[in-house]
Protein backbone atom coordinates (compact mmCIF):
# COMPACT_ATOMS: atom_id res chain seq x y z
CA UNK A 1 0.00 0.00 0.00
CA UNK A 2 2.92 1.97 0.78
CA UNK A 3 4.41 1.58 -2.35
CA UNK A 4 1.31 2.49 -4.17
CA UNK A 5 0.81 5.65 -2.66
CA UNK A 6 4.50 6.97 -3.30
CA UNK A 7 3.63 6.07 -7.04
CA UNK A 8 -0.03 7.95 -6.40
CA UNK A 9 1.59 10.93 -5.53
CA UNK A 10 4.91 10.88 -7.82
CA UNK A 11 2.11 10.63 -11.28
CA UNK A 12 0.36 13.13 -9.59
CA UNK A 13 3.64 15.90 -9.36
CA UNK A 14 2.67 16.27 -5.53
CA UNK A 15 6.81 16.47 -5.03
CA UNK A 16 6.60 17.08 -1.44
CA UNK A 17 4.04 13.87 -0.51
CA UNK A 18 5.97 12.13 -2.91
CA UNK A 19 9.34 12.55 -1.20
CA UNK A 20 8.18 12.32 2.03
CA UNK A 21 6.27 8.62 1.06
CA UNK A 22 9.65 7.12 -0.67
CA UNK A 23 11.51 7.67 1.67
CA UNK A 24 8.97 5.98 4.49
CA UNK A 25 8.70 3.33 1.86
CA UNK A 26 12.24 2.68 1.24
CA UNK A 27 13.02 2.67 5.16
CA UNK A 28 10.74 -0.71 5.11
CA UNK A 29 12.45 -3.91 5.29
CA UNK A 30 10.91 -5.10 2.18
CA UNK A 31 10.04 -2.65 -0.90
CA UNK A 32 9.24 -3.38 -5.17
CA UNK A 33 12.20 -3.65 -6.82
CA UNK A 34 12.42 -0.35 -8.83
CA UNK A 35 11.67 1.90 -6.14
CA UNK A 36 15.12 3.41 -5.70
CA UNK A 37 14.40 4.24 -9.37
CA UNK A 38 11.37 5.94 -9.29
CA UNK A 39 12.77 7.66 -5.98
CA UNK A 40 15.03 8.68 -8.22
CA UNK A 41 12.60 10.26 -10.98
CA UNK A 42 11.21 12.48 -7.76
CA UNK A 43 14.30 13.93 -6.74
CA UNK A 44 15.31 14.74 -10.23
CA UNK A 45 12.36 16.53 -10.54
CA UNK A 46 12.83 18.21 -7.73
CA UNK A 47 16.15 18.84 -8.79
CA UNK A 48 18.32 17.37 -6.47
CA UNK A 49 20.70 15.44 -9.26
CA UNK A 50 23.22 14.50 -6.68
CA UNK A 51 20.42 12.67 -4.94
CA UNK A 52 18.78 11.33 -7.89
CA UNK A 53 22.09 9.82 -9.07
CA UNK A 54 22.20 8.60 -5.72
CA UNK A 55 18.86 6.61 -5.92
CA UNK A 56 19.58 5.55 -9.98
CA UNK A 57 23.19 3.83 -8.84
CA UNK A 58 21.28 1.96 -5.55
CA UNK A 59 18.76 0.46 -8.22
CA UNK A 60 21.55 -0.69 -10.87
CA UNK A 61 23.50 -1.87 -7.23
CA UNK A 62 20.37 -4.46 -6.52
CA UNK A 63 19.41 -4.36 -10.39
CA UNK A 64 22.15 -3.87 -13.02
CA UNK A 65 19.50 -4.37 -15.63
CA UNK A 66 17.52 -1.68 -14.44
CA UNK A 67 15.95 0.35 -17.62
CA UNK A 68 14.24 2.60 -15.35
CA UNK A 69 17.32 3.61 -13.69
CA UNK A 70 19.10 3.77 -17.18
CA UNK A 71 16.73 6.17 -18.09
CA UNK A 72 17.15 8.33 -15.15
CA UNK A 73 20.68 8.31 -15.43
CA UNK A 74 20.33 9.22 -19.19
CA UNK A 75 17.88 11.93 -18.23
CA UNK A 76 20.46 13.35 -15.64
CA UNK A 77 23.52 13.18 -18.30
CA UNK A 78 21.40 15.35 -20.49
CA UNK A 79 20.75 17.80 -17.24
CA UNK A 80 24.29 17.64 -16.77
CA UNK A 81 24.90 18.83 -20.40
CA UNK A 82 26.30 15.45 -22.19
CA UNK A 83 23.77 15.59 -24.50
CA UNK A 84 24.88 13.45 -26.83
CA UNK A 85 25.85 10.52 -24.27
CA UNK A 86 22.04 10.99 -23.41
CA UNK A 87 20.88 10.67 -26.60
CA UNK A 88 23.12 7.10 -26.96
CA UNK A 89 21.66 6.12 -23.28
CA UNK A 90 18.04 6.63 -25.13
CA UNK A 91 19.55 4.72 -27.90
CA UNK A 92 20.39 1.78 -26.28
CA UNK A 93 17.18 1.78 -23.94
CA UNK A 94 15.30 1.18 -27.17
CA UNK A 95 16.98 -1.64 -28.57
CA UNK A 96 16.46 -3.65 -25.35
CA UNK A 97 13.29 -2.88 -24.87
CA UNK A 98 11.25 -0.78 -26.68
CA UNK A 99 7.44 -0.64 -25.27
CA UNK A 100 9.43 0.38 -22.18
CA UNK A 101 10.71 3.63 -23.75
CA UNK A 102 7.84 3.96 -25.50
CA UNK A 103 6.05 4.03 -21.65
CA UNK A 104 8.41 5.93 -19.95
CA UNK A 105 9.22 8.99 -22.05
CA UNK A 106 6.73 11.03 -20.55
CA UNK A 107 8.66 10.87 -17.03
CA UNK A 108 12.01 11.35 -18.33
CA UNK A 109 10.38 14.59 -20.31
CA UNK A 110 8.63 15.45 -16.83
CA UNK A 111 10.31 18.95 -15.19
CA UNK A 112 12.42 19.23 -18.33
CA UNK A 113 13.71 23.25 -19.23
CA UNK A 114 12.66 23.97 -22.86
CA UNK A 115 16.30 24.18 -23.45
CA UNK A 116 17.13 20.90 -22.36
CA UNK A 117 14.15 18.98 -25.15
CA UNK A 118 15.41 21.10 -27.40
CA UNK A 119 19.01 20.17 -27.13
CA UNK A 120 18.02 16.24 -26.62
CA UNK A 121 15.60 16.60 -29.63
CA UNK A 122 18.39 18.40 -31.56
CA UNK A 123 21.01 15.62 -31.05
CA UNK A 124 18.29 12.77 -31.52
CA UNK A 125 17.16 14.53 -34.80
CA UNK A 126 20.69 14.39 -35.62
CA UNK A 127 21.17 11.14 -35.02
CA UNK A 128 18.22 10.24 -37.17
CA UNK A 129 19.02 11.84 -39.93
CA UNK A 130 22.08 10.16 -39.97
CA UNK A 131 20.69 7.25 -39.96
CA UNK A 132 21.57 5.68 -36.60
CA UNK A 133 18.24 5.58 -34.96
CA UNK A 134 14.71 4.59 -35.51
CA UNK A 135 12.18 7.71 -36.38
CA UNK A 136 10.48 6.66 -33.58
CA UNK A 137 12.84 7.40 -31.16
CA UNK A 138 13.38 11.05 -32.30
CA UNK A 139 9.45 11.09 -32.33
CA UNK A 140 8.68 9.88 -28.66
CA UNK A 141 11.09 12.87 -27.73
CA UNK A 142 9.73 15.77 -29.63
CA UNK A 143 7.97 18.94 -28.36
CA UNK A 144 4.79 17.79 -29.90
CA UNK A 145 4.84 13.74 -28.97
CA UNK A 146 1.79 14.32 -26.07
CA UNK A 147 1.64 10.94 -24.56
CA UNK A 148 2.47 7.71 -25.61
CA UNK A 149 -0.42 5.88 -23.61
CA UNK A 150 -2.15 4.82 -26.76
CA UNK A 151 -2.98 1.08 -28.35
CA UNK A 152 0.22 -1.25 -27.93
CA UNK A 153 1.55 -4.62 -29.51
CA UNK A 154 0.73 -7.15 -26.74
CA UNK A 155 2.16 -10.33 -26.20
CA UNK A 156 0.63 -13.59 -27.56
CA UNK A 157 -1.94 -15.05 -25.80
CA UNK A 158 -2.64 -17.55 -22.79
CA UNK A 159 -1.42 -20.71 -24.56
CA UNK A 160 0.28 -19.43 -27.65
CA UNK A 161 3.54 -20.94 -28.17
CA UNK A 162 6.42 -18.48 -29.01
CA UNK A 163 7.98 -19.38 -32.57
CA UNK A 164 10.91 -17.69 -32.44
CA UNK A 165 12.86 -19.13 -29.36
CA UNK A 166 12.91 -22.47 -27.39
CA UNK A 167 13.09 -20.62 -24.20
CA UNK A 168 11.48 -22.19 -21.41
CA UNK A 169 10.21 -20.21 -18.17
CA UNK A 170 13.25 -20.66 -16.20
CA UNK A 171 15.04 -18.03 -18.54
CA UNK A 172 12.52 -15.47 -18.13
CA UNK A 173 13.93 -14.08 -14.69
CA UNK A 174 17.30 -14.07 -17.16
CA UNK A 175 15.29 -11.93 -19.61
CA UNK A 176 14.04 -9.44 -16.76
CA UNK A 177 17.67 -9.32 -15.29
CA UNK A 178 19.06 -8.25 -19.11
CA UNK A 179 15.92 -5.24 -18.89
CA UNK A 180 14.30 -7.50 -21.77
CA UNK A 181 10.99 -6.74 -20.21
CA UNK A 182 9.02 -7.44 -23.59
CA UNK A 183 10.30 -11.10 -24.49
CA UNK A 184 10.14 -11.55 -20.70
CA UNK A 185 6.62 -10.83 -20.77
CA UNK A 186 5.89 -12.55 -24.37
CA UNK A 187 7.74 -15.99 -22.88
CA UNK A 188 5.30 -15.95 -19.63
CA UNK A 189 2.19 -14.83 -21.26
CA UNK A 190 2.63 -17.88 -23.83
CA UNK A 191 2.16 -20.39 -20.97
CA UNK A 192 -0.06 -18.77 -18.46
CA UNK A 193 -2.20 -21.70 -17.63
CA UNK A 194 1.65 -22.73 -16.10
CA UNK A 195 2.94 -20.13 -14.35
CA UNK A 196 3.57 -20.82 -10.42
CA UNK A 197 2.90 -17.64 -8.16
CA UNK A 198 6.94 -16.51 -8.73
CA UNK A 199 6.17 -16.77 -12.37
CA UNK A 200 2.96 -14.37 -12.12
CA UNK A 201 4.97 -11.65 -9.92
CA UNK A 202 7.86 -11.79 -12.85
CA UNK A 203 5.14 -11.54 -15.43
CA UNK A 204 3.71 -8.49 -13.54
CA UNK A 205 6.62 -6.75 -13.28
CA UNK A 206 7.80 -7.44 -17.19
CA UNK A 207 4.23 -6.66 -18.41
CA UNK A 208 3.96 -3.59 -16.83
CA UNK A 209 7.43 -2.39 -17.83
CA UNK A 210 6.98 -2.85 -21.15
CA UNK A 211 3.35 -1.57 -21.62
CA UNK A 212 2.18 -4.70 -21.60
CA UNK A 213 -0.93 -3.62 -18.78
CA UNK A 214 -3.63 -6.67 -20.43
CA UNK A 215 -1.21 -9.22 -19.54
CA UNK A 216 0.21 -7.03 -16.29
CA UNK A 217 -3.39 -6.61 -15.07
CA UNK A 218 -3.91 -10.85 -15.53
CA UNK A 219 -0.88 -12.05 -13.80
CA UNK A 220 -1.77 -9.61 -10.89
CA UNK A 221 -5.60 -10.47 -11.08
CA UNK A 222 -4.48 -13.92 -10.21
CA UNK A 223 -2.24 -12.96 -7.64
CA UNK A 224 -4.86 -10.86 -5.86
CA UNK A 225 -6.76 -13.96 -5.29
CA UNK A 226 -3.99 -15.59 -3.34
CA UNK A 227 -4.32 -14.29 0.32
CA UNK A 228 -0.43 -14.82 0.34
CA UNK A 229 0.28 -12.20 -2.70
CA UNK A 230 -2.47 -10.39 -2.70
CA UNK A 231 -0.68 -7.15 -1.40
CA UNK A 232 1.12 -7.24 -4.49
CA UNK A 233 -1.97 -8.30 -6.67
CA UNK A 234 -3.80 -5.13 -5.87
CA UNK A 235 -0.38 -3.08 -6.49
CA UNK A 236 -0.18 -4.18 -9.87
CA UNK A 237 -4.39 -4.57 -10.47
CA UNK A 238 -4.54 -0.81 -9.52
CA UNK A 239 -1.85 0.58 -11.75
CA UNK A 240 -2.39 -2.10 -14.47
CA UNK A 241 -6.16 -0.81 -14.27
CA UNK A 242 -5.57 2.69 -14.87
CA UNK A 243 -3.47 2.70 -17.66
CA UNK A 244 -5.82 0.74 -19.22
CA UNK A 245 -8.65 2.86 -18.59
CA UNK A 246 -6.35 5.61 -20.25
CA UNK A 247 -5.85 3.58 -23.11
CA UNK A 248 -9.30 3.13 -23.75
CA UNK A 249 -10.16 6.44 -23.46
CA UNK A 250 -7.34 7.13 -25.86
CA UNK A 251 -8.79 4.31 -28.62
CA UNK A 252 -12.48 5.48 -28.30
CA UNK A 253 -11.05 9.10 -28.99
CA UNK A 254 -8.80 7.99 -31.64
CA UNK A 255 -12.09 6.22 -33.34
CA UNK A 256 -14.34 9.07 -32.71
CA UNK A 257 -11.42 11.90 -33.54
CA UNK A 258 -14.01 14.55 -34.35
CA UNK A 259 -15.83 14.74 -31.40
CA UNK A 260 -14.51 17.14 -28.93
CA UNK A 261 -16.47 15.67 -25.83
CA UNK A 262 -14.21 12.27 -26.02
CA UNK A 263 -10.95 15.17 -26.18
CA UNK A 264 -12.35 17.14 -23.33
CA UNK A 265 -12.53 13.59 -21.61
CA UNK A 266 -8.80 12.16 -22.10
CA UNK A 267 -7.57 16.10 -21.28
CA UNK A 268 -9.48 15.57 -17.76
CA UNK A 269 -7.93 12.43 -17.40
CA UNK A 270 -4.42 14.02 -18.31
CA UNK A 271 -4.80 16.47 -15.93
CA UNK A 272 -6.15 14.75 -12.44
CA UNK A 273 -2.92 12.76 -13.47
CA UNK A 274 -0.86 16.03 -13.89
CA UNK A 275 0.29 15.11 -17.23
CA UNK A 276 -0.17 18.51 -18.35
CA UNK A 277 0.99 18.70 -21.79
CA UNK A 278 -0.75 15.67 -22.53
CA UNK A 279 -3.72 17.33 -21.34
CA UNK A 280 -3.27 20.45 -23.06
CA UNK A 281 -2.67 18.83 -26.75
CA UNK A 282 -5.99 16.98 -26.02
CA UNK A 283 -8.12 20.21 -24.91
CA UNK A 284 -6.65 22.08 -27.86
CA UNK A 285 -7.90 19.23 -30.38
CA UNK A 286 -11.67 19.85 -28.67
CA UNK A 287 -11.17 23.36 -29.39
CA UNK A 288 -10.00 22.87 -32.89
CA UNK A 289 -13.03 20.87 -33.37
CA UNK A 290 -15.39 23.54 -31.75
CA UNK A 291 -13.82 27.00 -30.98
CA UNK A 292 -16.64 27.34 -28.11
CA UNK A 293 -16.55 24.40 -26.59
CA UNK A 294 -16.84 25.43 -22.53
CA UNK A 295 -15.11 22.10 -20.95
CA UNK A 296 -12.28 22.74 -23.43
CA UNK A 297 -11.40 25.94 -22.67
CA UNK A 298 -11.97 25.49 -18.81
CA UNK A 299 -10.07 22.12 -18.98
CA UNK A 300 -7.26 23.76 -21.29
CA UNK A 301 -6.92 26.93 -19.36
CA UNK A 302 -6.46 24.89 -15.87
CA UNK A 303 -4.10 22.64 -17.63
CA UNK A 304 -2.05 26.23 -18.38
CA UNK A 305 -2.04 27.36 -15.13
CA UNK A 306 -1.02 23.99 -13.32
CA UNK A 307 1.79 24.19 -15.87
CA UNK A 308 3.49 27.68 -14.92
CA UNK A 309 1.90 28.65 -18.30
CA UNK A 310 -0.01 31.66 -16.45
CA UNK A 311 0.12 34.01 -19.65
CA UNK A 312 -1.04 31.83 -21.90
CA UNK A 313 -3.92 31.07 -19.32
CA UNK A 314 -4.88 34.40 -18.91
CA UNK A 315 -5.29 35.15 -22.79
CA UNK A 316 -6.70 31.80 -23.57
CA UNK A 317 -9.65 33.03 -20.42
CA UNK A 318 -9.96 37.04 -21.42
CA UNK A 319 -10.21 35.84 -25.41
CA UNK A 320 -13.34 33.41 -24.04
CA UNK A 321 -14.83 35.75 -21.83
CA UNK A 322 -15.01 38.36 -24.76
CA UNK A 323 -17.83 36.09 -25.94
CA UNK A 324 -19.45 34.71 -22.96
CA UNK A 325 -18.67 36.86 -20.29
CA UNK A 326 -21.10 35.85 -17.19
CA UNK A 327 -19.27 32.36 -17.45
CA UNK A 328 -19.28 31.29 -13.86
CA UNK A 329 -16.30 28.87 -14.30
CA UNK A 330 -14.16 31.07 -17.02
CA UNK A 331 -14.37 33.81 -14.23
CA UNK A 332 -13.47 31.50 -11.53
CA UNK A 333 -10.02 30.81 -13.64
CA UNK A 334 -9.76 34.94 -13.75
CA UNK A 335 -10.08 34.59 -9.78
CA UNK A 336 -6.93 32.20 -9.31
Amino acid sequence: MQALIADTFSEQKALIQSDQSYKELLAMPKFPAGTHASYGFVLATHHDLAGAEREFNAELATDPGSLMAKLGLARLHLEQGATRQSAKEIEDIFKTDAGFLRSNAVRFNAALTQQNRSELQRALEERRAAGEIREEIAALFRNDAGDNSGPRPTSPKSGTPVQSTNLVISKAAGLYADGRYGDCTALLASRFSLLQTKDLQLLASCAYSTGDYQNAFAAATKLAANPATEPEGLYWETKSAEQLATEALARASELDSNSPKLHVLLGDTYRQRKSFPEAEQEYRKALTLNPDDTGGLFGLSLALLADGQTNEALRQVQAALEKNPDDPELNAVMGE
